[in-house]
Formats: structure tokens, C-alpha cells, sequence
């Protein structure tokens, strides 16, 4: 049945939109489900409730405090650079799924620094990233 498909060109492309439809419709979905099962647990609820400003107050506190692991301070670091790269794994010049890469690295990220930095050091990193955010 998909041999057919290969020899109509018309046919082939609803193919092709349609598995890209099916693609960014799970893409989303598991974007969704893992921001929500984040945003329940603590210290995720803390980070995702601090302001655009906190939130790289807590990035810059990451990097400057000598208790978190030295491989963690260069997350920040990397996710910078291939957010403001012009290479990505999906060109956000297409709609919607383009940014898809860009949000699932970023909560990947943060869920690695909260994961891997001991939880009395982000606590206390969110505090302070709290106060001087304002």
C-alpha cells in the first residue's frame, strides 16, 4: 500500500504531512506532560514560579558558587550558545515545531542542575535568586 503512495507525488506529500503532523502532535504532548510533572515537584515549582530576571539570577548563582559540580556550571553555558546558534536539530523558521528543540533543551537543563547540584544548594540558590530578581 505505501509502494503506491511512492508513485504519486500528491499522494506521497499528504503522507509526509500527515507523519509531520503525528510527529509535532506527540512533540507537544510530551513537552506538556513533562513541564506539568516539573512544575508539581519541588525545586522545579520554585524555578518555574521566579520571574524572566530571577530565573538568570539562579543561572548566574549556578555558575559562581563553588558547591555546584564544575560540569554542571557549563550547562548554562552550552544552552546558551546553541540557543543563540544559527544551527539547530529542527530550523525554527518552521511554525511551532522549530522551538520545540529549543524548549525541550531548556528544560533539560534545569531539570540537570536541579537533579545533579545537592537540594540544600539549590534551595538556597532559589532564595537568593528570589531576592535579587525582585
Amino acid at each position: 500500500m505505501v509502494e503506491g503512495f511512492l508513485h504519486h507525488p500528491a499522494k506521497a506529500l499528504v503522507l509526509w504531512l500527515l507523519l509531520a503532523v503525528a510527529f509535532l502532535a506527540l512533540a507537544g504532548v510530551g513537552l506538556f506532560l513533562g513541564a506539568r510533572y516539573m512544575a508539581r515537584r519541588e525545586p522545579y515549582h520554585t524555578f518555574a514560579a521566579l520571574s524572566l530576571r530571577q530565573k538568570l539570577a539562579f543561572m548566574k548563582l549556578v555558575v559562581t558558587d563553588p558547591r555546584v559540580p564544575r560540569w554542571i556550571k557549563l550547562l548554562p553555558f552550552l544552552m546558551a550558545a546553541y540557543l543563540a546558534s544559527p544551527i539547530d536539530l529542527i530550523p525554527d523558521f518552521l511554525p511551532v515545531l522549530g522551538y520545540l528543540d529549543d524548549v525541550a533543551l531548556v528544560l533539560l537543563v534545569v531539570a540537570a542542575i536541579v537533579r545533579f547540584t545537592p537540594r540544600a544548594v539549590v534551595t538556597e540558590l532559589l532564595d537568593e535568586a528570589r531576592k535579587r530578581g525582585g
